[in-house]
């Protein structure tokens, strides 16, 4: 693994272009510079998701308390990224719009926001669920036919890579939809596509964004990406979707969106990654992490712990991104650099768990130095270090009294039992023709004992 992807929203990207009007160094620019960004925080609530009602107010709440200089950080570690992931800005479900004609069209205005940046930056961008996207039913087709919606699919794909192929490094034409009810009861997204392309309709839309792409860029590569593929609750859905990804052919990039979860084993969280890659080299497919982050799991989220289930995220982070090193087939790992701009936030905030999609809370803002030969995902904060430092010597001390109390309680054992016979070879034999032996000379003393008695009472009587 040679490259890191980063998450940038429009928001960030609008923040970003914010502090650049202004020279930080001078208080007065500065105070003008939290003006401005007040400005936009109140906008932001307004905002909705694309292609939603939802408020962006009501998702990522930590939007609210990003200050000038997290924007200044955002800023420097964006410039050392190699790709931006538009999340949902581009989604085609998302930006399709009726003009004042009545005629269907699409809105690149979030699009250009991010891509501007990218241009200035020298960087490539991916665009996150450019077609089929199952976190929502596309409700906007849901009434149009195959062809309609294949046109439609075709004339996105060629404005798309018309305006911005210069700077698309991918597209995940499908995310998170493979199977989804099977994740999500009651999520019917995937059916949608099944009724409306048949059961191979990942061939199907891949080839039609395939066909339709601008000619001037025939490298822009095409993904799957997919969710809980290292999650053992899942693992039959892992085997069907690399049997249907490694066959469909105009594939180039298989995505692994995990949000590794902290319950789940290393061993196999590591297995899945090494069989997910195996399977996808074999296929003339690399592999992307596009969502390097770990959630902790339902079960430790009731036992509340925060040390150990912090300790256990930060362990499944390291490993992931070891692993991924080595590999020759795990081409990029893309994650977020904030929590503030993450649907977890008000999580993180309120209970005190690591479980951003950094995977390091507040890692990105606690930083104070940032050296450009490091990529943002090497960074540690000195809170951070010292924190690891007192979960691994509490759990050292720990793991001393268990092996102490254990100690204990074997001593304790071997000193009940030792008088015993173990009851096999000489000693038991031994102990056996024993105890015979004191039984016969009880019973021969209790005979002797009642036949003076009988004597004495038929003497007497």
């Amino acid at each position: 693994m040679e490259q890191n992807g980063i998450f940038i929203s429009y928001q960030m990207a609008e923040a970003i272009e914010l502090i650049e009007g202004f020279n930080l160094n001078v208080p007065e620019e500065k105070a003008k510079a939290e003006e401005s960004l007040l400005e936009l925080k109140k906008r932001w609530l307004n905002d909705t998701l694309p292609g939603t009602n939802i408020k962006i107010g009501d998702k990522f709440t930590g939007m609210q308390d990003i200050t000038i200089d997290d924007i200044v950080q955002i800023s420097a570690l964006a410039k050392q990224a190699d790709t931006y992931t538009l999340e949902n800005a581009g989604a085609f479900q998302h930006l399709l719009v009726t003009n004042e004609n009545g005629q269907i069209a699409f809105d690149f205005e979030k699009i250009d926001k991010i891509a501007s940046l990218a241009r200035k930056n020298n960087k490539k961008i991916i665009i996150d669920s450019t077609i089929v996207f199952g976190d929502h039913f596309p409700f906007k087709i849901a009434n149009l036919d195959k062809e309609t919606i294949s046109k439609l699919i075709g004339e996105y794909t060629k404005q798309l890579t018309g305006k911005y192929g210069d700077v698309i490094d991918r597209m995940d034409v499908l995310n998170s939809i493979f199977q989804r009810a099977h994740v999500s009861p009651g999520n019917n997204a995937e059916e949608f596509w099944i009724k409306t392309f048949g059961e191979n309709y990942g061939q199907e839309v891949i080839n039609i964004v395939r066909n339709n792409m601008d000619s001037r860029y025939p490298n822009i590569k095409l993904g799957w990406n997919e969710f809980y593929l290292t999650n053992s609750n899942f693992e039959q859905r892992k085997i069907d979707f690399l049997n249907r990804v490694k066959s469909t052919n105009g594939l180039d990039v298989i995505g692994v969106q995990d949000r590794f979860m902290s319950g789940e084993s290393i061993d196999y969280i590591i297995s899945s990654l090494d069989e997910i890659a195996t399977v996808s080299k074999e296929a003339n497919k690399e592999v992307c992490i596009t969502e390097f982050g770990c959630s902790a799991s339902g079960i430790d989220l009731r036992n509340g712990n925060a040390e150990i289930i912090n300790s256990k995220i930060q362990n499944i982070m390291n490993a992931v991104k070891n692993y991924s090193s080595k590999s020759d087939n795990i081409k990029r790992i893309e994650g977020r650099i904030c929590d503030k701009f993450d649907f977890n936030y008000g999580e993180l905030k309120n209970m005190g768990f690591d479980i951003s999609t950094t995977g390091r809370k507040g890692v990105a803002i606690e930083r104070t130095h940032i050296d450009k030969k490091d990529t943002p995902f090497d960074k540690r904060s000195q809170g951070e270090v010292q924190v690891y430092q007192q979960i691994k010597e509490k759990n050292q001390i720990i793991k001393q009294q268990k092996a102490q109390q254990k100690q204990i309680e074997k001593t304790k054992t071997k000193i009940l039992t030792q008088p015993s016979s173990n009851g096999s070879g000489q000693n038991g034999n031994k102990g056996f023709a024993n105890a015979i032996m004191l039984s016969l000379i009880v019973s021969f003393v209790c005979g002797a004992l009642f036949m003076v008695v009988y004597m004495i009472i038929g003497r007497y009587s």
